[in-house]
């Protein structure tokens, strides 16, 4: 909507062993600005409750994983496509816009999820794991609605010869026909609707 406002990461911080008992006042301290967006995208899972304690909550719980299959079987909803950047960049805000333009030359996938309701952008970062090519969802306003559009996304991925998706998120959102591996948890407190985003942009 235009605000603008702090945004936070936690990382690689260290407090010496003698005074590890001060580690979530020190956080508290550290984050006292209710006004930041905060994030902490690569905790530890000893820093899992100093982060809940300071006021951040599970962003996610693991990984929601999805192949092909079923996902090509099903079909796509009526009135949803997934556009390029290139056709539907006027769609977006320009800011928006321009966000996944300069990722995009960074070597991301930019796409635009077309529903009837809304047009919602969309940011994968490609990775190559033992072989494999597979796309991690980094951007969407709203990562519930691109899980109910799995069969639009996936077609879209295997066009451009992506083969797996990895979206970050809790288990109960986990559609049926779809993996969830529980991992790593990434943490945020902040402005807006930040719990429905996925935004590592």
């Amino acid at each position: 909507d235009g605000s603008r406002f702090e945004a936070v990461n936690l990382s690689s911080w260290y407090i010496e062993p003698p005074q590890r008992l001060k580690a979530t006042a020190m956080l508290r301290a550290a984050l006292a600005d209710e006004t930041e967006l905060v994030t902490d995208l690569t905790a530890a899972e000893s820093i899992y409750r100093m982060n809940a304690a300071a006021g951040l909550s599970p962003w996610s719980s693991g990984m929601v994983l999805a192949g092909p299959l079923p996902w090509l079987a099903k079909p796509v909803s009526r009135g949803v496509q997934i556009r390029d950047l290139a056709a539907a960049a006027t769609l977006l805000p320009p800011w928006e816009a321009d966000l996944l333009e300069w990722h995009r030359r960074d070597g991301c996938l930019a796409a635009v999820l077309c529903l009837p309701d809304r047009a919602l952008p969309l940011l994968f970062r490609v990775i190559r794991r033992r072989g494999v090519r597979f796309a991690q969802l980094i951007y969407a306003p709203d990562r519930q609605r691109v899980l109910e559009h799995l069969p639009a996304v996936m077609r879209f991925l295997v066009k451009n010869r992506l083969f797996f998706v990895a979206i970050d998120a809790h288990r109960e959102i986990c559609p049926a026909g779809a993996l969830f591996r529980a991992g790593r948890q990434r943490f945020w407190r902040g402005p807006g609707d930040s719990v429905a985003r996925l935004d590592y942009a």
